[in-house]
């Protein structure tokens, strides 16, 4: 993945015939989408492997975990913006492992989603002593992915529901 975004990047200097950023994008896109399917594997076997109640951490601050799945995204070079309204300081009990592979599905969806103009927007409110977290898309969505049952979506409801908590997904 370093390698191919030195490359397509043209870091050290022209690659010369333009199929080969052409190419290097490719390899780049491609070697992300590998990453990701490898840590949704990893997760589902994590989760599976593990007893759920002692994976629970006390404490642990929402706003780094929603950033560093962000992260993940920004570094494939997306346009898109995240917007995220979290309060301040919001602890959570959660194993943290699974929760950032939740938020980079839910990202990668909604990156999948959305055309060049949108926004990502993450909201987090306190309803006594739950936390309801909504990821969504600002702007207009591609059309041709409105309504496309996903793979990814399955799995983060699976990984929801193997802690405790629930998905639910709306087509606004």
């Amino acid at each position: 993945i370093g390698f191919s975004d030195v490359m397509k990047d043209e870091l050290l200097g022209p690659v010369g015939h333009p199929r080969y950023r052409e190419y290097a994008q490719h390899i780049c896109e491609s070697g992300r989408t590998l990453l990701k399917s490898a840590e949704d594997t990893l997760a589902i076997t994590y989760l599976l492997d593990h007893d759920p109640e002692a994976r629970l951490e006390t404490g642990v601050d929402l706003a780094p975990i929603v950033a560093d799945a962000w992260a993940f995204h920004a570094a494939g070079s997306t346009s898109l913006s995240l917007e995220a309204e979290l309060p301040e300081r919001l602890d959570v009990l959660v194993d943290r492992r699974p929760l950032r592979q939740i938020f980079i599905i839910l990202f990668a969806e909604a990156v999948r989603r959305a055309d060049a103009r949108g926004t990502v927007g993450c909201v987090a409110t306190l309803d006594g002593d739950l936390v309801q977290i909504e990821v969504f898309l600002r702007g207009r969505p591609d059309a041709t992915s409105v309504g496309q049952a996903s793979l990814p979506i399955c799995l983060a409801r699976a990984l929801l529901e193997l802690n405790g908590a629930s998905l639910i997904e709306v087509d606004h």
